[in-house]
């Protein structure tokens, strides 16, 4: 009997202290801070929740393990929810700062980017332009080319950005969430819509497989890579169509000729594949940035000597194109776009051929406030915005940019149709 009672009196006792560990681990958990996701794990689709979410738990990510990749997040969700200068702000830290030599110019002289571009496009069978993932002026650039390049011939429009797995895409006339991840992004949905609506045949082209670099080749698998995307592009368009035109809008170094030191780049893989040059077009290397000391020497002593008001490449008197000391044989031509003014709550830049629409009123009650606009009939869950940013000056009400036809703008708060004319 007796061992009866104590069996009894600990189980009770051990009862007693469960309920104590359970409720101190309860209060423990009540005050623990939330899970802290991969600066990379947000959706692409979901850029303006991403960007306040970056923001609200930004000094948790800065003392995490994972705080180095933490602004390179902020640049490409800022860029994706339409905030360019949020974008490379996030983008230019500190101890990136340029300091070389301003180049000779006195050769040279700015011509219009637009007009000499496609006159040389029409020379040649394949145009490779990039961008800067977290600068979407680079997109709109290259759909205000679509029309010109289509009228000189140019059928296909590869895009690195492009998946493999929506099948749909040329019958829906526009990009799907399923189309890539860069494609959320407003201005590259626009480039795609442009493109389609032109006739274009969309080609993706990215190396699909998983790599991991052995040991002895740390640049194994971005040959690898570049390697695959050159034999997509030759196979999809040049084996089936050997007198075919092709557009390929990439990212950063892929469209250098010439590659870099241990790495043999797409563009010089396919000229190797291919036997055609193409013309490259740079807008990366002399771009604009977060402020001048993380400029280019050659960007801003081009802007000092030839002050254009619009985007330009700087060419001899013969067409040959300037490009800086270290480009030479991997580009035919940098394009300098002039730096960004706001209109509007905007960058100036988002509304050539587009509409300035305000914003409906009490839509951003607070901010910072992400914006996003849909066509009518489109399904946020699916399609990418026409057009999104994130409005942070309670004394400013900015802009829609949009073409003609009606929309529905959202917001945290609700959402407000709109038309532009």
């Amino acid at each position: 009997m007796l061992i009866y009672y104590v069996r009894a009196a600990m189980l009770s006792s051990m009862r007693r202290s469960s309920l104590v560990l359970a409720a101190l681990l309860g209060a423990c958990r009540a005050h623990m801070p939330e899970p802290l996701p991969k600066p990379f794990s947000f959706a692409m689709s979901d850029g303006g929740r991403a960007v306040l979410e970056l923001e609200r738990l930004k000094d948790r990510y800065l003392a995490s393990p994972d705080g180095w990749m933490y602004w390179q997040a902020v640049a490409q969700y800022r860029a994706l929810a339409g905030d360019p200068a949020g974008a490379l702000a996030a983008w230019d830290r500190p101890g990136a700062e340029d300091r070389g030599a301003a180049p000779d110019l006195s050769a040279v002289g700015p011509e219009d980017a637009v007009t000499l571009l496609l006159r040389e496009a029409e020379r040649r069978q394949a145009f490779f332009i990039n961008e800067a993932h977290h600068v979407p002026r680079h997109r709109a650039f290259t759909r205000s080319l679509l029309a010109g390049l289509r009228a000189r011939g140019y059928r296909y429009f590869a895009a690195e950005a492009f998946s493999e797995v929506d099948p749909e895409l040329v019958s829906r006339g526009g990009p799907s969430r399923a189309t890539g991840g860069y494609v959320n992004d407003p201005q590259f949905a626009e480039l795609v819509r442009e493109a389609l609506r032109l006739g274009f045949v969309p080609v993706p082209y990215e190396d699909q497989g998983g790599c991991s670099d052995p040991p002895e080749d740390p640049n194994f698998c971005s040959n690898r890579r570049d390697r695959v995307q050159a034999e997509n592009l030759k196979t999809r368009v040049f084996d089936r169509d050997p007198l075919a035109k092709l557009v390929v809008h990439a990212g950063f170094d892929h469209i250098r000729k010439n590659g870099r030191p241990g790495w043999k780049t797409m563009a010089g893989e396919f000229r190797r594949l291919t036997g055609i040059d193409p013309l490259s077009v740079d807008q990366v290397e002399l771009s604009e940035h977060s402020s001048p000391e993380f400029e280019k020497a050659g960007y801003k002593a081009a802007l000092e000597a030839f002050k254009p008001a619009g985007s330009v490449v700087l060419a001899a008197s013969d067409g040959t194109g300037w490009v800086q000391a270290g480009d030479a044989g991997a580009y035919d031509f940098h394009v300098l776009h002039p730096r960004s003014v706001t209109r509007q709550g905007r960058p100036d830049w988002v509304f050539e051929g587009r509409s300035a629409v305000p914003l409906p009123a009490g839509l951003c009650p607070e901010v910072p406030c992400a914006v996003a606009a849909y066509r009518d009939g489109d399904d946020p869950a699916d399609v990418p915005p026409a057009d999104a940013f994130v409005a942070r000056d309670p004394a400013v009400r900015p802009a829609l940019a949009l073409t003609p036809g009606r929309y529905r703008v959202r917001t945290a708060a609700g959402d407000r149709p709109v038309e532009a004319r």
